[in-house]
């Protein structure tokens, strides 16, 4: 079975000038706080230009 879901955020038309707002949310979201590993905002981006350009 075959889904067709986009690869990247870019692919999805997530809006990479909202980079730094997205990051900010990320941290303040309450599902953050069950990671084992702290979201800072430094990591939060990361994770978002990774996911932008389909990288793990």
């Amino acid at each position: 079975m075959r889904l067709d879901v986009p690869h990247t955020l870019a692919d999805f038309k997530v809006d990479a000038s909202q980079r730094d707002l997205i990051g900010d949310m990320a941290i303040v979201d309450p599902t953050a706080g069950g990671n084992s590993i702290e979201l800072t905002k430094a990591r939060a981006l990361e994770i978002f230009d990774r996911a932008m350009e389909g990288r793990v």
